[in-house]
Protein backbone atom coordinates (compact mmCIF):
# COMPACT_ATOMS: atom_id res chain seq x y z
CA UNK A 1 0.00 0.00 0.00
CA UNK A 2 1.64 3.13 -1.03
CA UNK A 3 0.92 6.02 1.31
CA UNK A 4 3.01 8.62 -0.25
CA UNK A 5 0.29 11.18 0.35
CA UNK A 6 -0.24 10.31 3.97
CA UNK A 7 1.70 11.60 6.27
CA UNK A 8 1.55 10.13 10.73
CA UNK A 9 2.96 12.82 12.78
CA UNK A 10 3.12 11.22 15.98
CA UNK A 11 3.94 8.00 14.83
CA UNK A 12 7.96 6.94 14.89
CA UNK A 13 9.57 4.25 13.74
CA UNK A 14 12.92 2.52 14.66
CA UNK A 15 16.32 3.08 12.38
CA UNK A 16 16.05 -0.44 11.20
CA UNK A 17 12.76 0.60 9.45
CA UNK A 18 15.24 2.27 7.08
CA UNK A 19 14.67 1.94 3.35
CA UNK A 20 17.46 -0.63 2.37
CA UNK A 21 20.37 1.45 0.10
CA UNK A 22 19.41 -1.06 -2.74
CA UNK A 23 15.80 0.87 -3.12
CA UNK A 24 17.57 4.30 -3.80
CA UNK A 25 18.78 4.70 -7.21
CA UNK A 26 20.83 7.97 -8.09
CA UNK A 27 19.30 10.23 -10.98
CA UNK A 28 22.13 10.18 -14.19
CA UNK A 29 22.03 12.54 -17.06
CA UNK A 30 21.50 8.94 -19.51
CA UNK A 31 18.63 8.22 -17.63
CA UNK A 32 14.96 9.00 -19.51
CA UNK A 33 14.38 11.67 -17.01
CA UNK A 34 16.07 15.24 -17.35
CA UNK A 35 18.52 15.92 -14.34
CA UNK A 36 16.80 19.36 -14.14
CA UNK A 37 13.43 19.83 -14.21
CA UNK A 38 11.45 23.24 -14.83
CA UNK A 39 14.91 25.12 -14.94
CA UNK A 40 14.52 25.28 -11.01
CA UNK A 41 14.68 21.79 -9.56
CA UNK A 42 18.07 19.43 -9.98
CA UNK A 43 16.58 16.19 -9.74
CA UNK A 44 18.71 13.87 -6.27
CA UNK A 45 17.99 10.40 -6.27
CA UNK A 46 14.37 8.10 -7.27
CA UNK A 47 12.68 7.87 -3.76
CA UNK A 48 9.17 5.99 -5.20
CA UNK A 49 7.95 4.43 -8.24
CA UNK A 50 4.35 3.40 -9.37
CA UNK A 51 2.45 1.99 -12.74
CA UNK A 52 1.89 5.84 -13.89
CA UNK A 53 4.82 7.70 -11.95
CA UNK A 54 8.08 8.17 -10.79
CA UNK A 55 8.94 10.40 -7.41
CA UNK A 56 12.26 12.05 -7.25
CA UNK A 57 14.15 14.19 -4.05
CA UNK A 58 14.81 17.29 -5.60
CA UNK A 59 16.53 20.63 -4.78
CA UNK A 60 15.37 23.99 -5.98
CA UNK A 61 18.44 25.62 -7.64
CA UNK A 62 18.02 28.90 -5.84
CA UNK A 63 16.96 28.13 -2.11
CA UNK A 64 18.21 24.85 -1.78
CA UNK A 65 14.92 24.11 -0.49
CA UNK A 66 14.57 19.97 -0.66
CA UNK A 67 11.17 18.74 -2.88
CA UNK A 68 9.52 15.70 -4.16
CA UNK A 69 8.97 15.76 -8.40
CA UNK A 70 6.78 13.65 -9.19
CA UNK A 71 7.22 12.92 -12.96
CA UNK A 72 5.18 10.42 -15.71
CA UNK A 73 7.09 7.20 -16.76
CA UNK A 74 8.06 7.31 -20.14
CA UNK A 75 5.96 5.16 -21.44
CA UNK A 76 3.03 7.85 -20.03
CA UNK A 77 4.24 10.80 -20.89
CA UNK A 78 3.24 9.64 -25.09
CA UNK A 79 -0.40 9.66 -23.05
CA UNK A 80 -2.31 13.10 -23.04
CA UNK A 81 -5.00 11.26 -20.70
CA UNK A 82 -1.92 11.02 -18.49
CA UNK A 83 -0.72 13.67 -18.73
CA UNK A 84 -3.77 15.26 -18.35
CA UNK A 85 -4.42 13.51 -15.04
CA UNK A 86 -1.35 14.20 -13.34
CA UNK A 87 -1.91 17.83 -13.46
CA UNK A 88 -5.41 17.56 -12.41
CA UNK A 89 -3.91 15.64 -8.77
CA UNK A 90 -1.79 18.53 -8.78
CA UNK A 91 -4.80 20.84 -8.75
CA UNK A 92 -6.47 18.35 -6.13
CA UNK A 93 -3.43 18.82 -3.73
CA UNK A 94 -3.23 22.26 -3.78
CA UNK A 95 -7.22 22.78 -2.71
CA UNK A 96 -6.42 20.93 0.40
CA UNK A 97 -5.20 21.44 3.69
CA UNK A 98 -4.77 19.15 6.18
CA UNK A 99 -2.26 17.41 8.43
CA UNK A 100 -2.25 14.27 6.68
CA UNK A 101 -2.09 14.87 3.22
CA UNK A 102 0.96 15.99 1.64
CA UNK A 103 1.34 19.66 -0.07
CA UNK A 104 1.77 20.58 -3.16
CA UNK A 105 3.90 23.21 -3.86
CA UNK A 106 4.26 23.79 -7.82
CA UNK A 107 3.18 22.06 -10.86
CA UNK A 108 3.90 22.55 -14.55
CA UNK A 109 5.30 21.74 -17.68
CA UNK A 110 9.45 21.73 -18.45
CA UNK A 111 11.22 22.79 -21.46
CA UNK A 112 10.53 18.80 -22.83
CA UNK A 113 7.00 19.61 -22.44
CA UNK A 114 6.34 17.10 -19.47
CA UNK A 115 4.39 17.66 -17.15
CA UNK A 116 5.85 17.63 -13.12
CA UNK A 117 4.32 18.11 -9.76
CA UNK A 118 6.20 19.53 -6.78
CA UNK A 119 5.53 18.17 -3.52
CA UNK A 120 6.71 18.60 -0.16
CA UNK A 121 9.48 16.17 1.05
CA UNK A 122 8.40 14.26 3.64
CA UNK A 123 11.02 11.35 5.53
CA UNK A 124 9.51 8.62 6.27
CA UNK A 125 8.60 5.43 5.06
CA UNK A 126 5.89 3.94 2.94
CA UNK A 127 3.52 1.67 5.04
CA UNK A 128 4.50 -1.87 3.05
CA UNK A 129 7.98 -0.80 3.56
CA UNK A 130 7.27 -0.66 7.76
CA UNK A 131 5.36 -3.74 7.38
CA UNK A 132 8.15 -5.89 5.01
CA UNK A 133 10.92 -5.14 7.59
CA UNK A 134 8.84 -5.17 10.89
CA UNK A 135 5.31 -7.26 10.14
CA UNK A 136 2.30 -6.86 10.87
CA UNK A 137 1.79 -3.65 13.53
CA UNK A 138 0.19 -4.06 16.44
CA UNK A 139 -2.98 -3.05 17.53
CA UNK A 140 -2.74 0.41 18.78
CA UNK A 141 -0.65 1.09 16.06
CA UNK A 142 -2.76 -0.09 12.94
CA UNK A 143 -5.89 1.85 14.50
CA UNK A 144 -3.46 5.41 15.04
CA UNK A 145 -2.66 5.11 11.38
CA UNK A 146 -6.35 3.72 10.28
CA UNK A 147 -7.78 6.90 11.92
CA UNK A 148 -5.80 9.61 10.51
CA UNK A 149 -6.49 7.64 7.27
CA UNK A 150 -9.79 8.65 7.58
CA UNK A 151 -9.14 11.64 8.29
CA UNK A 152 -6.78 12.42 5.26
CA UNK A 153 -9.83 10.59 3.16
CA UNK A 154 -12.55 12.80 4.63
CA UNK A 155 -10.43 15.94 3.79
CA UNK A 156 -10.44 15.08 -0.25
CA UNK A 157 -14.51 14.53 -0.15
Amino acid sequence: MDLSFYRAPNLTFAADDAPPPSSIRRVQESESFPAEVGSRFNLKREIGRGGMCAVYQAQHRYTRRQVAIKLLLPAMQKRPEMRARLLREATALGRIRHENVIQALDAGVSATNDPFVVLELLDGRTLDGILTSRGPLDVADAVHIAMRLASALDAWH
